[in-house]
């Protein structure tokens, strides 16, 4: 429950109080899936994730090709996060979905979002998928050639075929995200 209603902010937040960085409009709450995707500029295994993530928004993502597909959303949830670093990191990385700045983390804090880059997939208003995209990195500084398990696509397809995923948690594997009132919580 508590998960829809984030969705239910989310949407709200999107369409009502926020333009976002990448020139692409989506409407969130149109869509029956959305990927919520937490990234980090200086995250060098944000910056790997980059084409998987393009990937994905190509095979299952909302476009004119595909108007039923799945919204995809970024946010930068870091403190030092700006518009500016992210606008850059979006075109670096040919980031092809809307992203935000979220450094007030707002819905850092509403998804519990631990991680970068950590996604979070929800079927109508409801989260099934939070965690890694793939299982290529074994650990921090060692990865695979190839994924063994695409857990994002994974799910992702099984919501298309009308199934429930297999998976709905993994442990993603990155960059810590810095929390604002961390001082304060020790």
């Amino acid at each position: 429950m508590k998960y829809l209603f984030a969705l239910l902010l989310l949407a709200g937040s999107l369409l009502l109080n926020s333009a976002p960085l990448s020139a692409q409009a989506n409407t969130p709450s149109a869509a029956p899936d959305t990927v919520v995707v937490f990234l980090a500029e200086k995250c060098p295994i944000c910056q790997f994730y980059a084409k998987p993530l393009r990937d994905l928004h190509a095979d299952f993502g909302r476009t004119d090709q595909n108007p039923n597909g799945a919204v995809f959303l970024g946010y930068f949830p870091m403190p030092y996060a700006s518009e500016e670093k992210a606008a850059r990191f979006e075109e670096i990385y040919q980031i092809p979905f809307p992203c935000q700045v979220d450094s007030a983390q707002r819905w850092t804090k509403r998804l519990d979002a631990q991680i970068t880059p950590e996604v979070f997939v929800l079927h109508q208003g409801e989260v099934v998928y939070r965690g890694r995209i793939n299982d290529q990195y074994v650990r921090l500084g060692r990865r695979r050639p190839e994924p063994r398990k695409r857990d994002v696509q994974e799910v992702l397809e099984a919501l298309a075929k009308g199934e429930t995923p297999e998976v709905d948690d993994t442990q993603p594997l990155g960059c810590a995200i810095t929390r604002l009132n961390a001082a304060k919580d020790e």
